[in-house]
């Protein structure tokens, strides 16, 4: 059930920005000319989608051999420029995907 509510919140996120990419290859015909303007919505929409997709757009962001230039240029922003979140939603991110305390991983790495 999880994992479904959290494709579908994906799914909700990157709906405009498929549209867009398709709407400018089949219809507009030019996806070239408006590559630099789908990155930056791609960005927004990396850095909506949280830690993990952000750990996905920098490894990206360094392989312009897999990705158009113009969109490794703007993910490269993600390299140092990423928005801070809470160390309270850190925490509860490590509790979650972990599913431990924090103490108890502490505990066991020593």
């Amino acid at each position: 059930l999880l994992v479904a509510k959290r494709s579908l919140q994906l799914l909700r996120f990157s709906n405009g920005f498929i549209f867009n990419i398709l709407f400018d290859k089949y219809i507009r015909r030019d996806e070239e000319k408006y590559r630099k303007e789908r990155a930056i919505e791609l960005l927004d929409l990396i850095q909506k989608a949280g830690p993990t997709a952000i750990k996905v757009g920098q490894a990206l962001s360094v392989r312009p051999d897999l990705i158009p230039a113009e969109y490794a240029d703007v993910l490269t922003t993600l390299q140092d420029r990423v928005p801070p979140f809470a160390t309270t939603e850190a925490k509860d991110l490590l509790r979650s995907e972990l599913g431990a305390g924090l103490s108890k991983i502490e505990t066991q790495g020593k």
